[in-house]
């Protein structure tokens, strides 16, 4: 979204506050992705605010296994033929 990405240039730019005002507004409109939630984390640990960066990161972990876990179980349920294509 385009205020993910205005929090991303406020990142760059040292501005942590704004960064984090716009990351929690991308959090209101998309609260499952887990790339934010890692922004925000940063955020937070720029601001040294090391508890609520270690929770958002944890939580940002967290969506990221569980759609791996999905992908998997997906790949496990589809065609014999997909998945001998692409197992290693």
């Amino acid at each position: 979204s385009s205020r993910y990405q205005l929090a991303r240039v406020f990142q760059h730019e040292g501005e942590y506050a704004k960064a984090l005002t716009e990351a929690d507004a991308t959090l209101k409109l998309q609260p499952d992705n887990a790339s934010v939630h890692y922004l925000r984390g940063q955020m937070l640990q720029d601001l040294n605010r090391t508890a609520e960066a270690r929770a958002e990161m944890q939580k940002a972990a967290g969506i990221s296994n569980q759609a791996r876990a999905k992908r998997e179980q997906e790949l496990e349920n589809s065609d014999p033929d997909l998945r001998q294509t692409a197992e290693p």
